[in-house]
Protein backbone atom coordinates (compact mmCIF):
# COMPACT_ATOMS: atom_id res chain seq x y z
CA UNK A 1 0.00 0.00 0.00
CA UNK A 2 3.04 2.22 0.68
CA UNK A 3 3.25 4.38 -2.68
CA UNK A 4 -0.58 5.11 -3.55
CA UNK A 5 0.81 9.04 -3.93
CA UNK A 6 3.28 8.53 -5.66
CA UNK A 7 1.62 6.46 -8.52
CA UNK A 8 -1.28 8.61 -8.95
CA UNK A 9 1.70 12.00 -8.92
CA UNK A 10 3.75 10.04 -11.97
CA UNK A 11 0.35 9.75 -13.74
CA UNK A 12 -0.48 13.46 -13.53
CA UNK A 13 2.73 14.54 -13.68
CA UNK A 14 4.37 11.65 -16.68
CA UNK A 15 1.76 11.08 -18.83
CA UNK A 16 2.99 14.00 -21.80
CA UNK A 17 5.90 11.35 -22.86
CA UNK A 18 4.10 8.59 -22.83
CA UNK A 19 0.67 9.78 -24.45
CA UNK A 20 2.19 12.34 -26.85
CA UNK A 21 2.30 10.62 -29.63
CA UNK A 22 -1.51 10.32 -30.62
CA UNK A 23 -3.95 11.89 -33.67
CA UNK A 24 -4.60 15.67 -33.84
CA UNK A 25 -4.01 21.59 -35.00
CA UNK A 26 -5.83 23.46 -33.01
CA UNK A 27 -8.88 26.12 -32.71
CA UNK A 28 -8.88 28.42 -29.50
CA UNK A 29 -9.50 26.16 -26.99
CA UNK A 30 -12.93 28.58 -26.21
CA UNK A 31 -14.44 26.64 -29.40
CA UNK A 32 -13.66 23.45 -28.18
CA UNK A 33 -15.48 21.13 -25.83
CA UNK A 34 -14.51 20.71 -22.59
CA UNK A 35 -12.01 17.34 -22.96
CA UNK A 36 -13.39 15.74 -20.19
CA UNK A 37 -16.79 15.98 -21.31
CA UNK A 38 -15.97 14.36 -24.53
CA UNK A 39 -15.14 10.72 -22.78
CA UNK A 40 -17.00 8.25 -21.61
CA UNK A 41 -18.12 7.69 -17.80
CA UNK A 42 -18.65 3.87 -17.49
CA UNK A 43 -14.69 3.28 -17.23
CA UNK A 44 -12.51 3.29 -14.17
CA UNK A 45 -9.61 5.18 -15.02
CA UNK A 46 -9.13 8.58 -17.04
CA UNK A 47 -6.26 10.92 -17.92
CA UNK A 48 -6.02 14.11 -19.41
CA UNK A 49 -2.68 15.65 -21.01
CA UNK A 50 -2.90 19.08 -22.15
CA UNK A 51 -0.25 19.64 -24.76
CA UNK A 52 -1.41 23.10 -25.45
CA UNK A 53 -0.04 23.69 -22.44
CA UNK A 54 2.71 21.96 -22.13
CA UNK A 55 4.30 23.23 -25.17
CA UNK A 56 3.64 26.80 -23.98
CA UNK A 57 5.58 26.52 -20.71
CA UNK A 58 8.09 24.02 -21.36
CA UNK A 59 8.45 23.96 -25.19
CA UNK A 60 12.15 23.99 -25.08
CA UNK A 61 12.35 21.35 -23.05
CA UNK A 62 10.22 19.26 -24.80
CA UNK A 63 11.16 19.52 -28.37
CA UNK A 64 14.64 18.25 -26.93
CA UNK A 65 13.18 14.94 -25.44
CA UNK A 66 14.37 12.09 -26.69
CA UNK A 67 10.63 10.79 -27.37
CA UNK A 68 9.79 13.79 -29.24
CA UNK A 69 13.33 13.38 -31.20
CA UNK A 70 12.67 9.60 -31.84
CA UNK A 71 9.17 11.09 -33.39
CA UNK A 72 10.69 12.67 -36.08
CA UNK A 73 10.76 10.40 -38.23
CA UNK A 74 6.95 9.35 -37.94
CA UNK A 75 5.50 12.73 -37.86
CA UNK A 76 7.51 13.34 -41.07
CA UNK A 77 5.73 10.27 -42.59
CA UNK A 78 2.24 11.74 -41.63
CA UNK A 79 1.78 11.02 -37.59
CA UNK A 80 0.33 14.11 -36.11
CA UNK A 81 2.90 16.55 -34.16
CA UNK A 82 2.00 16.74 -30.84
CA UNK A 83 3.78 20.42 -30.17
CA UNK A 84 1.52 21.49 -33.30
CA UNK A 85 -1.36 19.18 -33.96
CA UNK A 86 -2.76 18.07 -30.54
CA UNK A 87 -4.07 20.79 -28.21
CA UNK A 88 -5.39 18.47 -25.13
CA UNK A 89 -5.70 14.70 -25.48
CA UNK A 90 -7.96 12.34 -23.29
CA UNK A 91 -7.72 8.71 -22.23
CA UNK A 92 -10.15 6.07 -20.78
CA UNK A 93 -10.05 2.79 -19.94
CA UNK A 94 -11.59 -0.15 -17.76
CA UNK A 95 -9.07 -2.01 -14.97
CA UNK A 96 -11.32 -4.79 -14.21
CA UNK A 97 -9.53 -7.27 -16.41
CA UNK A 98 -6.16 -6.69 -18.14
CA UNK A 99 -6.84 -9.26 -20.85
CA UNK A 100 -9.95 -7.72 -21.80
CA UNK A 101 -9.20 -4.58 -21.35
CA UNK A 102 -10.62 -1.70 -23.47
CA UNK A 103 -9.21 1.76 -24.10
CA UNK A 104 -10.21 4.71 -25.74
CA UNK A 105 -8.45 8.23 -26.63
CA UNK A 106 -10.24 11.59 -27.41
CA UNK A 107 -7.52 14.25 -29.39
CA UNK A 108 -8.44 17.41 -29.65
CA UNK A 109 -7.23 19.80 -32.65
CA UNK A 110 -7.26 18.65 -36.53
CA UNK A 111 -6.00 15.89 -38.26
CA UNK A 112 -5.27 14.96 -41.81
CA UNK A 113 -7.30 12.11 -42.56
CA UNK A 114 -4.64 11.75 -45.70
CA UNK A 115 -1.17 11.87 -44.04
CA UNK A 116 -2.75 10.00 -41.31
CA UNK A 117 -3.97 7.00 -43.55
CA UNK A 118 -0.44 7.29 -45.43
CA UNK A 119 1.87 6.94 -41.89
CA UNK A 120 -1.01 4.04 -41.64
CA UNK A 121 -0.35 2.35 -44.90
CA UNK A 122 3.71 3.10 -44.66
CA UNK A 123 3.64 0.37 -41.14
CA UNK A 124 1.31 -1.80 -43.38
CA UNK A 125 -1.77 -1.35 -41.57
CA UNK A 126 -4.69 -1.99 -43.66
CA UNK A 127 -8.11 -0.27 -42.45
CA UNK A 128 -11.83 -1.01 -43.24
CA UNK A 129 -14.17 2.18 -43.37
CA UNK A 130 -17.00 2.26 -41.79
CA UNK A 131 -19.80 5.33 -40.73
CA UNK A 132 -20.84 5.40 -37.52
CA UNK A 133 -23.76 8.01 -36.44
CA UNK A 134 -22.28 10.42 -39.04
CA UNK A 135 -18.38 9.71 -37.69
CA UNK A 136 -16.37 8.05 -40.37
CA UNK A 137 -14.38 5.09 -38.57
CA UNK A 138 -11.27 3.11 -39.86
CA UNK A 139 -10.80 -0.43 -38.42
CA UNK A 140 -7.70 -2.74 -38.21
CA UNK A 141 -7.20 -5.45 -36.03
CA UNK A 142 -3.97 -6.19 -34.38
CA UNK A 143 -3.78 -9.73 -32.39
CA UNK A 144 -6.79 -10.26 -30.62
CA UNK A 145 -7.79 -6.41 -30.45
CA UNK A 146 -9.79 -4.16 -32.92
CA UNK A 147 -8.13 -0.61 -33.37
CA UNK A 148 -10.87 2.17 -34.97
CA UNK A 149 -9.60 5.39 -35.21
CA UNK A 150 -12.69 7.69 -35.69
CA UNK A 151 -12.68 11.40 -37.62
CA UNK A 152 -15.22 12.84 -35.19
CA UNK A 153 -15.26 16.16 -36.78
CA UNK A 154 -12.44 18.70 -37.74
CA UNK A 155 -11.49 19.02 -34.39
CA UNK A 156 -12.10 16.00 -32.66
CA UNK A 157 -10.46 12.65 -33.58
CA UNK A 158 -10.78 9.11 -31.40
CA UNK A 159 -8.78 5.80 -31.23
CA UNK A 160 -10.59 2.70 -29.53
CA UNK A 161 -8.77 -0.48 -28.60
CA UNK A 162 -11.20 -2.83 -27.38
CA UNK A 163 -12.61 -6.57 -28.60
CA UNK A 164 -13.11 -7.38 -32.34
CA UNK A 165 -16.78 -6.97 -33.94
CA UNK A 166 -18.44 -5.30 -30.95
CA UNK A 167 -16.50 -1.73 -31.03
CA UNK A 168 -18.19 -1.00 -27.90
CA UNK A 169 -15.08 1.74 -26.92
CA UNK A 170 -15.72 3.38 -30.10
CA UNK A 171 -19.55 3.51 -29.78
CA UNK A 172 -19.17 4.72 -26.50
CA UNK A 173 -16.95 7.77 -27.09
CA UNK A 174 -18.94 8.69 -30.23
CA UNK A 175 -22.23 8.40 -28.00
CA UNK A 176 -20.89 10.89 -25.45
CA UNK A 177 -19.38 13.47 -27.57
CA UNK A 178 -23.07 13.41 -29.00
CA UNK A 179 -24.56 13.69 -26.13
CA UNK A 180 -26.40 10.45 -25.39
CA UNK A 181 -24.01 8.83 -22.98
CA UNK A 182 -23.22 10.28 -19.59
CA UNK A 183 -19.38 11.97 -19.28
CA UNK A 184 -16.63 10.94 -17.40
CA UNK A 185 -16.98 14.84 -16.34
CA UNK A 186 -20.79 14.23 -15.59
CA UNK A 187 -20.26 10.85 -13.84
CA UNK A 188 -17.78 12.19 -11.51
CA UNK A 189 -17.95 15.65 -11.17
CA UNK A 190 -14.48 16.38 -12.26
CA UNK A 191 -13.91 19.80 -14.33
CA UNK A 192 -10.35 20.21 -15.31
CA UNK A 193 -8.86 23.86 -14.29
CA UNK A 194 -7.41 25.82 -17.40
CA UNK A 195 -4.32 25.93 -16.18
CA UNK A 196 -3.25 22.12 -16.01
CA UNK A 197 -0.67 20.17 -17.63
CA UNK A 198 -1.74 16.70 -16.91
CA UNK A 199 -4.86 15.05 -14.61
CA UNK A 200 -5.31 11.06 -13.83
CA UNK A 201 -8.18 9.87 -12.33
CA UNK A 202 -9.63 7.02 -10.80
CA UNK A 203 -13.40 5.72 -10.15
CA UNK A 204 -13.89 3.09 -8.17
CA UNK A 205 -16.17 0.01 -9.60
CA UNK A 206 -18.09 -3.28 -8.15
CA UNK A 207 -16.26 -4.93 -10.46
CA UNK A 208 -12.85 -3.27 -10.15
CA UNK A 209 -13.45 -3.39 -5.56
CA UNK A 210 -14.38 -7.45 -5.87
CA UNK A 211 -10.83 -7.87 -7.84
CA UNK A 212 -9.15 -5.69 -5.79
CA UNK A 213 -10.34 -7.77 -2.49
CA UNK A 214 -9.04 -10.59 -3.06
CA UNK A 215 -5.60 -8.86 -2.31
CA UNK A 216 -5.11 -8.31 1.84
CA UNK A 217 -2.26 -5.36 0.76
CA UNK A 218 -4.87 -3.64 -1.76
CA UNK A 219 -7.78 -3.47 1.02
CA UNK A 220 -7.52 -0.07 1.89
CA UNK A 221 -7.72 1.14 -2.01
CA UNK A 222 -11.23 -1.07 -2.29
CA UNK A 223 -13.05 1.97 -0.15
CA UNK A 224 -11.75 4.29 -3.09
CA UNK A 225 -14.77 5.60 -4.76
CA UNK A 226 -12.79 8.48 -7.02
CA UNK A 227 -9.30 9.50 -6.93
CA UNK A 228 -8.05 12.32 -9.00
CA UNK A 229 -4.78 14.29 -9.14
CA UNK A 230 -4.05 17.15 -11.29
CA UNK A 231 -0.54 19.02 -11.89
CA UNK A 232 -1.08 22.70 -13.09
CA UNK A 233 1.35 25.49 -13.53
CA UNK A 234 1.07 29.07 -14.65
CA UNK A 235 4.72 30.13 -14.78
CA UNK A 236 7.80 27.73 -16.18
CA UNK A 237 10.39 28.60 -14.30
CA UNK A 238 8.26 28.09 -11.09
CA UNK A 239 7.34 24.72 -8.99
CA UNK A 240 4.24 23.13 -10.33
CA UNK A 241 1.00 22.66 -8.42
CA UNK A 242 -0.26 19.61 -7.56
CA UNK A 243 -3.52 18.70 -5.71
CA UNK A 244 -4.66 15.46 -5.09
CA UNK A 245 -8.36 14.47 -3.93
CA UNK A 246 -9.74 11.21 -2.83
CA UNK A 247 -13.19 10.33 -1.46
CA UNK A 248 -13.92 7.21 0.14
CA UNK A 249 -16.48 5.41 1.25
CA UNK A 250 -16.37 5.72 5.01
CA UNK A 251 -14.75 8.68 6.95
CA UNK A 252 -12.39 5.71 8.83
CA UNK A 253 -11.12 5.04 5.30
CA UNK A 254 -10.40 8.41 4.72
CA UNK A 255 -8.55 8.58 8.23
CA UNK A 256 -6.80 4.90 6.64
CA UNK A 257 -5.12 6.66 3.70
CA UNK A 258 -4.51 9.40 5.55
CA UNK A 259 -2.09 7.68 7.25
CA UNK A 260 -0.32 5.76 4.53
CA UNK A 261 0.20 8.94 2.93
CA UNK A 262 1.53 10.90 5.85
CA UNK A 263 4.10 7.96 5.58
CA UNK A 264 5.02 8.70 1.84
CA UNK A 265 5.71 12.36 2.36
CA UNK A 266 8.90 12.45 3.79
CA UNK A 267 10.41 10.14 1.00
CA UNK A 268 8.30 12.51 -1.53
CA UNK A 269 9.77 15.53 -0.19
CA UNK A 270 12.97 15.02 0.46
CA UNK A 271 15.92 15.63 -1.77
CA UNK A 272 15.69 12.96 -4.46
CA UNK A 273 11.78 13.44 -4.31
CA UNK A 274 9.36 14.96 -6.72
CA UNK A 275 7.83 17.19 -4.35
CA UNK A 276 9.18 20.34 -2.44
CA UNK A 277 6.39 20.82 -0.41
CA UNK A 278 3.11 18.33 0.71
CA UNK A 279 0.26 18.95 2.92
CA UNK A 280 -2.32 16.22 3.69
CA UNK A 281 -5.38 16.21 5.82
CA UNK A 282 -9.01 14.18 5.81
CA UNK A 283 -11.95 15.23 6.39
CA UNK A 284 -15.30 13.42 6.76
CA UNK A 285 -14.90 10.65 4.13
CA UNK A 286 -12.29 12.97 1.62
CA UNK A 287 -8.82 13.13 1.84
CA UNK A 288 -6.88 16.18 0.66
CA UNK A 289 -2.72 16.51 -0.51
CA UNK A 290 -1.55 19.65 -1.88
CA UNK A 291 1.40 20.79 -2.76
CA UNK A 292 4.45 21.87 -5.29
CA UNK A 293 6.11 19.66 -7.86
CA UNK A 294 9.84 20.92 -8.08
CA UNK A 295 10.55 22.58 -11.62
CA UNK A 296 13.66 20.39 -12.06
CA UNK A 297 11.89 16.95 -11.61
CA UNK A 298 8.86 18.13 -13.55
CA UNK A 299 11.84 19.26 -16.35
CA UNK A 300 13.48 15.82 -16.17
CA UNK A 301 10.62 14.09 -16.47
CA UNK A 302 9.03 16.55 -19.68
CA UNK A 303 13.10 16.25 -21.45
CA UNK A 304 13.76 12.60 -21.04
Amino acid sequence: MRGILPVLLSCAIGLSPVLALDPAPAPAPSEQPKIETQLPGNTSFAAFVNFQRLFQLYGDILIKSHWYRDAQKEIAAGFPDPAKDITQLGVVANLEDIGTASAGVVSQGSIDMARAMAWAQSHHLGFTPSNYHGVTLMTTQLDKSAIQAGFVNETTTLLAIDRPVLHDTAKNIIGTIQGQVPSFSATTGITLPANYLGNASFKMTDALRAVLSHSGSWEPITHIDLATASVTSDVATQDAQVDLVVTCDADAAAQTLLAIVQKDIPHLTGANGPCSKLVASATGKVLTVNGSVKRVFLEQVLGH
